[in-house]
């Protein structure tokens, strides 16, 4: 019997594992720097959050400051010149807080599309490693195939061996027989 179809097989089923193992192993570091990217814009949108947040609440601080400007200044021509322009100023740090809620509303969903991105990938790298773990018990089970392929290659050699001996015993017990006869 021949060993050749055998290691051939062997060694092709060997270069599929090696090559979907790189593959495996490729899309694994691509996974990672993803993970990282992504863990780094969420860091960065927390930030920004942080920031905006912080605005909003120096700005709500000011139009405070002012309306109690406003109800506390006396009365008169110059009051009224007081009042509009406090009244502009509430208008305008007003659209600054409404602004600054809607970054805020904008960072916050950005977040939250940036966290689906990571569970997705994660989702993604823990299949990968998965088939990663499937291939290696693959690979370990023809490793162990060849292993028994050798110890059969041998104790057919011992047989072919013996047999081979046994034969040239037999011709010469036939010789000896057919020499006596």
């Amino acid at each position: 019997m021949s060993k050749a179809p055998l290691e051939a097989r062997f060694r092709q089923k060997e270069d599929s594992w090696l090559k979907e193992q790189k593959k495996l192993m490729h899309e694994i570091n691509s996974q990672k720097i993803s993970v990282n990217e992504a863990n780094g814009q969420i860091r960065q949108l927390e930030l920004q959050m942080s920031a905006l947040e912080e605005e909003n609440t120096q700005l709500r601080e000011d139009a405070r400051k002012v309306a109690f400007t406003l109800k506390t200044e006396e009365s008169g021509s110059n009051t009224w010149n007081r009042q509009l322009q406090n009244d502009r100023d509430v208008a305008e740090l007003k659209d600054k807080l409404r602004y600054a809620e809607d970054e805020i509303k904008a960072l916050r969903l950005e977040k939250f599309s940036v966290e689906t991105e990571v569970r997705g990938t994660k989702m993604e790298f823990d299949s990968l490693l998965k088939s990663f773990d499937e291939l290696q018990a693959d690979y370990e089970e023809l490793l162990k195939s060849k292993s028994q392929n050798s110890e059969a290659e041998i104790k057919l050699k011992v047989l072919t061996t013996e047999h081979i001996a046994t034969a040239a015993q037999l011709n010469a017990v036939s010789s000896d027989l057919a020499a006596t006869k």
